[in-house]
């Protein structure tokens, strides 16, 4: 595995996939729908976060597991192409890398598989292992799933000692022991949102109302991220709603969210202020909305210095 003894600026922590995106067509041969294009790539929570963050020009890191396999150099090859520390990623002997599979179906939600393999086996003392890098970054950064739910907790307390901020997108399970975290940004979707608050946030008052259930452990703010109709920014003093794009079309959320967070939390570290990381980030989130694909639909890093 890589050695680095460069500083790293944000440390991202979720699973770590191979994605395989398949794009499901209109015609049929008998019962069979015949597919139009498939792809594969590099992928999952953490390969999209940390990838993002390196676009946007902070030193970034991954820390998670993979199998000994192809894909699992697949996944190692591609952070070093995005120029992404990977030291802090663990090879498992015994399981697979994890895969993901995304059907993209037309007028109809995505379908997405999961099959976590060697995302299961971090464990939370994996995290300790890494107390020296973890300690010298300026943020860390979560999407939060069940195969890691144990390291995420013990990363979050470890942050939570080292008075690291951190930025975490909860997923839509197991999520039980969100109220006791103490974070500092909580990233929301219509998607987790309701399965946090038992009710869809797609207006300003159930932005509001949402924003009162949790911003007791949120330090700093609540972003409610819903694509065309803009950001809800919540703080303890005010909410704001910025960037809204009615005209935009979205082919594909795959990737958006973790981009978003990505790119947010990068230009936070660069000294941006807070609403002006929340619409560059939603601008480059809202970019990725227009391919179909998790990593070939992410901005480049000439267009995220462009926005």
């Amino acid at each position: 595995m890589q050695e680095t003894n460069k500083r790293i600026d944000i440390i991202s922590l979720g699973v770590l996939n191979v994605d395989f995106v398949m794009e499901a067509g209109d015609k049929k041969i008998g019962e069979k729908i015949l597919g139009k294009r498939m792809t594969m790539h590099a992928g999952g929570h953490g390969t999209s976060l940390s990838v993002a963050s390196s676009r946007s020009g902070v030193e970034s890191a991954a820390i998670g597991m993979v199998g000994k396999d192809s894909f699992g150099y697949e996944i190692i090859n591609t952070l070093e192409k995005e120029q992404v520390n990977h030291s802090l990623i663990q090879e498992n002997k015994q399981e697979s890398t994890g895969l993901a599979t995304i059907t993209i179906r037309n007028e109809m939600d995505n379908l997405y598989i999961d099959f976590p393999g060697a995302n299961f086996n971090l464990r939370a003392e994996d995290i300790l292992l890494f107390s020296k890098q973890i300690s010298q970054a300026r943020m860390i950064q979560i999407h939060l799933h069940t195969a890691i739910m144990k390291p995420a907790i013990q990363l979050i307390k470890l942050a939570n000692e080292l008075h690291i901020p951190i930025v975490i997108i909860p997923a839509t399970n197991d999520i039980k022991e969100f109220p006791t975290f103490n974070v500092d940004y909580l990233i929301l979707t219509k998607t987790n949102s309701r399965s946090l608050c038992k009710f869809p946030v797609d207006n300003i008052r159930d932005a509001r109302l949402a924003s009162t259930m949790f911003i007791r452990n949120v330090n700093k703010a609540i972003i409610f991220q819903l694509d065309e109709k803009g950001v809800y920014l919540a703080t303890k003093d005010k909410m704001t709603l910025l960037d809204t794009c009615p005209e935009a079309t979205i082919l594909d959320k795959s990737g958006m969210i973790d981009f978003f967070c990505g790119v947010f939390s990068a230009e936070l570290i660069k000294g941006t202020n807070l609403e002006e990381a929340v619409i560059k980030a939603h601008k480059a989130s809202m970019l990725c909305g227009k391919m179909v694909g998790v990593y070939e639909a992410f901005p480049s890093k000439e267009t995220l210095a462009s926005l």
